[in-house]
């Protein structure tokens, strides 16, 4: 059972960072990266049942950075539904910006796509 949790975890993030990297379906991606972290953090990271103080906050420090990506994948996801990269998604017109991929050019922020 456990080697089956763990093939699982590792397709999930790997189909979802190579959706949101490759812009291929980036919902998808960024849905499969929120269930990996949702599933895997309280599991690996669970701060509160440690007894020894350093080890405990030592866990609780991975548990935030855990939550604070989760974070992160809600506001691309947010953004992706805007029509807009995460980097431009922090107020401006509300026009479309831009949605290629990771690796095409896009133009600067405040201009339409052509």
């Amino acid at each position: 059972m456990p080697e089956a949790a763990v093939a699982v975890a590792g397709v999930l993030i790997l189909v979802g960072g190579l959706c949101v990297l490759t812009g291929f379906q980036p919902h998808l991606g960024l849905s499969c990266i929120a269930l990996f972290l949702v599933c895997v953090t309280p599991m690996m990271h669970n701060f509160w049942a440690l007894t020894d103080p350093m080890e405990r906050m030592n866990e609780m420090g991975r548990f935030l950075s855990n939550a604070a990506l989760l974070g992160g994948t809600f506001m691309m996801s947010r953004c992706r539904a805007r029509g807009r990269t995460a980097s431009s998604c922090g107020g401006g017109s509300g026009r479309r910006v831009c949605t290629r991929t990771a690796f095409s050019r896009c133009p600067p922020p405040g201009r339409a796509v052509p």
